[in-house]
């Protein structure tokens, strides 16, 4: 599995230094530099978790209140194209489950990397749109300590599990987002994260993985781009320049 974890960061650096190579060629006034088109987004949520102790997996409201916990993210992404872009973002969350004599509570600080695309722009190129919906797909890797509790009729033994080295995820997933004012939007995002280990639980069972999901709320704040000189402008400027180099003649 890490050797597709592999081959998926390399498609990812690889997709990005392509895309930025053709987003600077020279265009005109239709090229981006890559100081243009950067945005950042703080967010706040829940963080779900799926495993082999949950059991409200189908039972959307059992499992906020009861399989979940609180999530805080900070994400900055630059634009490649209209469609296309690139996100970095750190994750801090939790998440509990209990099931019969067995509980457990994990934390954890997740980093990542993202290929964003969104729909509306990719259907619609030409329109300017004040909202959007996106997708993505992405990598990342996470620390996480996790406390697990099992139940007797007359004690209860605790155990503890923390991560020795940063472990792998996949991430997918959507959301949608709405600019109520100029350079800023409110986002509504939902991802779901394989992990590539079966410790968050502290409990393993089988060969399948644990997963967890990150359902958030937040607010772009579009770094807004310095304005360019026309390039008819550019050109005067250039001529204007050229004309004052030339040598003087005397009759």
């Amino acid at each position: 599995m890490r050797k597709v974890g592999n081959t998926i960061i390399t498609v990812l650096i690889l997709f990005l230094f392509v895309s930025t190579g053709n987003s600077q060629t020279w265009g005109g006034d239709n090229s981006i530099r890559f100081s243009d088109l950067w945005s950042v987004n703080i967010n706040g949520g829940i963080t779900s978790y799926f495993g082999d102790i949950s059991i409200y997996d189908t039972d959307i409201f059992s499992k906020m209140s009861k399989e979940s916990g609180p999530a805080f993210g900070f994400l900055i992404s630059k634009s490649v194209s209209n469609t296309f872009s690139f996100s970095g973002q750190f994750l801090i969350g939790s998440f509990k489950a209990r099931n019969q004599n067995l509980s457990f509570e994990t934390q954890f600080l997740e980093y990542n990397a993202k290929v964003n695309i969104d729909f509306v722009n990719m259907f619609a190129p030409k329109k300017p749109h004040n909202y959007g919906i996106t997708g993505y797909i992405g990598v990342g890797n996470y620390l996480f300590n996790s406390t697990k509790k099992e139940y007797f009729e007359e004690k209860v033994e605790t155990s503890t599990t923390k991560a020795r080295v940063p472990e792998f995820v996949f991430i997918l997933g959507g959301g949608v987002f709405y600019k109520f004012v100029d350079d800023f939007s409110v986002t509504f995002d939902l991802g779901l994260r394989q992990s590539q280990n079966d410790k968050l639980d502290s409990y393993n069972l089988g060969t399948d993985y644990d997963y967890y999901s990150y359902m958030s709320i937040g607010l772009t704040y579009n770094i807004p781009t310095k304005a360019r000189k026309p390039m008819k402008e550019k050109t005067k400027m250039a001529y204007s320049g050229a004309e004052r180099l030339k040598p003087l003649r005397y009759k």
